[in-house]
């Protein structure tokens, strides 16, 4: 499969799993169910499942996701084994959210980020 090695692959899957972390803050605040949540369907065509979301304490808001490589749902569509250069767990981190209720922190995170060059005093990454 020479277009998993393609730059322009690679880049449209890493901004799959971005926009996935994304839509899983936006179904959280519009309290969407798994039926017409609009998170996986970013995750699923690239046979990944969620693993874990990374949550922040101070308000609750995901801003990460763990996804996994799904081998049963890869199965089903007979692909036996993991391509080359596919990750077997993949950590994706959403940038700011222009979007209540969200965005004062994650102004403050960014602000932090640029005044201090490090992330290191806020509580996503404890």
């Amino acid at each position: 499969m020479g277009y998993r090695k393609d730059g322009n692959y690679k880049s449209t899957v890493i901004a799959c799993f971005i926009q996935a972390v994304y839509l899983l803050e936006l179904n959280r605040q519009e309290n969407r169910i798994e039926e017409n949540a609009l998170a996986p369907k970013w995750w699923i065509p690239l046979k990944y499942k969620l693993a874990q979301t990374l949550v922040n304490e101070r308000d609750g808001s995901i801003f990460g996701a763990i996804l996994e490589w799904d081998r049963i749902a890869a199965l089903s569509d007979l692909i036996l084994i993991r391509p080359s250069g596919a990750l077997m767990t993949v950590l994706a981190i959403r940038g700011t959210l222009h979007k209540s209720p969200t965005i004062r922190r994650d102004i403050e995170d960014d602000l932090s980020f640029l005044a201090w060059e490090s992330l290191k005093g806020s509580l996503i990454f404890k």
